[in-house]
């Protein structure tokens, strides 16, 4: 059962929830154009930045001196960046973050010169000041002709994130330079080759590994990132 119990120390509500929305995956249809078909598709990989919502209070307690300190976790961060409590957006009335911290991050494609949907997920922590993690998402196969997609990121509290792009303009496509953009993408086969045939394919694009040695991420191959950090929404200044 959902449920939101209060603080008897501090009178901090803190949000928990079932296991029902974290076991929970995702399954789309492939449907484009009117044809549903998985080949019709590549995928591309998004990155997520997470904020952690000012809002959240975790029993991991912060004890100092035998006594337990109110209103804050061990992953509290109000003084090591320079939190302040600014406003945030507004969150489903009934909506609830894991107790252990992990939350989903929805990225969705609405399919603008093709009729096509596609959305998908990324893990992140909430308790940490900061989490990044990467999702794939499936747009049209530029193969097929034209595949200009609007990109979009939420929350499961319904928050929304900022979308920034990668930068060719001063600083060159291998410098993982991001400039803040509409969300809107258009996919092309020209060099680079950002996307994947398949989920496999595209991680290729983002891990490198040799014999003997650890897996190591680049963002050469990212040209979509997500801030979430919900202090204002990507048309605040319009």
């Amino acid at each position: 059962m959902k449920r939101s119990t209060n603080s008897t120390r501090n009178n901090t509500k803190v949000r928990t929830t079932d296991t029902n929305n974290m076991d929970s995956s995702m399954q789309n249809s492939f449907l484009l154009d009117g044809v549903p078909d998985i080949k019709r598709w590549v995928f591309i990989p998004v990155k997520i930045v997470h904020r952690r919502p000012s809002d959240l209070l975790f029993g991991s307690k912060v004890i100092k001196n035998k006594n337990i300190v109110d209103g804050v976790d061990v992953y509290s961060y109000n003084n090591y960046m320079n939190y302040t409590d600014e406003e945030q957006q507004s969150s489903y009335s009934h909506s609830f973050t894991s107790g252990s911290g992990a939350d989903k991050v929805y990225v969705q494609v609405d399919g603008m010169s093709y009729n096509g949907k596609y959305v998908d997920y990324s893990i992140v922590d909430s308790r940490l000041p900061v989490s990044e993690s990467v999702a794939f998402v499936a747009v049209k196969n530029p193969k097929l002709n034209s595949s200009i997609s609007y990109i979009s990121a939420y929350d499961s509290h319904g928050r929304i994130c900022r979308p920034y792009c990668q930068s060719y303009d001063s600083y060159g496509p291998n410098s993982n330079q991001y400039r803040q953009c509409s969300g809107v993408v258009n996919l092309t086969e020209e060099e680079p080759r950002m996307y994947g045939e398949d989920i496999g394919e595209v991680t290729q694009l983002l891990y490198k590994s040799g014999k003997g040695k650890g897996f190591t991420r680049s963002d050469e191959n990212v040209f979509l990132s997500f801030y979430c950090d919900f202090h204002e929404i990507p048309w605040g200044n319009c």
